[in-house]
């Protein structure tokens, strides 16, 4: 059976972006849960592009396997080692982390307690290339513990620019 996580509190002072009556204040987040219309593709090579090099669509997913695999470890270093060294990371209750050392740290912090023993759940929605060196990803996902949740309890909306 899939464990529920608990919310995590805010710090006070922080700024909740999860609801508006949460401001400045010390504040349980409950994040709301939206409805994704679209469950997207069950593996990322299905949304690359067709007029993309596959090859470079290729790299994009294999960022997003090496991310989920160092999480699912709990490897917060092989995590970081994904982001570039000015890298930015914003998380679904509004942290943000700037920096490939400090979002390792974050997540060394966060698997060993929050986090730990959770994997990652993710369906992929849809892959973009701006230009020739950057792509946009865009998935909606889940972290869990116990059973993988199905595509329709996926409700945390990502976008990843690797």
């Amino acid at each position: 059976m899939r464990q529920k996580r608990a919310a995590p509190t805010m710090p006070t002072g922080a700024l909740c972006l999860t609801t508006a009556a949460c401001l400045r204040a010390r504040c349980e987040a409950r994040i709301l849960r939206t409805r994704v219309q679209r469950t997207g593709a069950e593996t990322c090579g299905e949304v690359i592009p067709a007029d993309a090099d596959r090859c470079d669509g290729k790299a994009v997913c294999a960022t997003l396997d090496a991310l989920a695999d160092a999480w699912e470890r709990g490897d917060a270093e092989a995590y970081g080692r994904q982001f570039t060294e000015d890298g930015t990371y914003t998380t679904y209750i509004g942290s943000h982390y700037e920096g490939r050392a400090d979002i390792t740290a974050s997540h060394r912090a966060l698997f060993k307690g929050f986090l730990k023993d959770s994997k990652l759940a993710a369906r992929y929605l849809d892959m973009r290339f701006l230009t020739k060196d950057v792509a946009v990803l865009t998935s909606c996902g889940a972290d869990y513990t116990g059973d993988k949740p199905g595509a329709d309890e996926l409700s945390k909306v990502t976008t990843f620019a690797p």
